[in-house]
Order: structure tokens, then sequence, then C-alpha cells
């Protein structure tokens, strides 16, 4: 019987080490953080755009998600985003840029400053 993990697995699979890897089953999330460079009235953002929610009491943040690339942002008050579960660096990038064109509809003065990857 294979154990978990196990490099004799009879599944193919090697288990995850430090070299980071589980064979055909790579997952990534790749985290972004950007300057939208403006306030934001996160009780307006939640109320006029879609799959967005704010509880204040809970967490001071807007949570938004979008479909594609299937991602989630943080969006501060102060203008500061944080991009979550992108699988590559460019998807992360785009993702970001897409949140910001949607706060941007909503009529915000945001601008596209810089996207830094987390690592």
């Amino acid at each position: 019987a294979a154990v978990l993990g196990s490099p004799d697995r009879s599944d193919g699979c090697r288990g995850g080490g430090p070299d980071g890897a589980w064979a055909g089953n790579e997952r990534r999330n790749i985290v972004s953080t950007v300057n939208l460079d403006c306030r934001l009235d996160l009780k307006q953002i939640a109320l006029q755009a879609r799959n967005a929610e704010y509880n204040p009491k809970r967490f001071a943040a807007v949570i938004m998600r979008i479909r594609d690339p299937k991602t989630t942002a943080l969006i501060f008050a102060s203008g500061k985003m944080v991009c979550t579960g992108a699988k590559s660096e460019e998807h992360s990038k785009l993702a970001a840029r897409k949140y910001a064109r949607i706060v941007q509809k909503l009529g915000f003065p945001a601008t596209f400053k810089v996207v830094l990857p987390i690592t």
C-alpha cells in the first residue's frame, strides 16, 4: 500500500516536498499589491459593484471577485488593493487592471500605479 506523498504512489503523483511541486498538479497563488492613488468610499463601491461585499465590523475592506482570471481583491479606503488567487504574474496584473477599471467606472479617479507581486 502506498503512503500519501510517498515517491512510489501508484497514481503517479510525487509528494510535495521542498522542491515545491506535485507532479501534474501545480497550483500557484500569486499575490500582488496596487496603489489606485485615490481615496475610496467603500460603502458606495459595495452598493454599486457586482460580486462585492463589505462588512466594516468584520474587515475594513471591500472584498471583490471576478471570474476571469479567477481572483479576489481586497480594496481599502486608502486606495490600496491586494489581488490574490491568480495562477501567474500575467494573470495577476490583468486582474488588478480589471479591478482598477471597475473602480474607475464607479466614478473614482483611480489610476493604475504599480503592480508589485508579493513573494
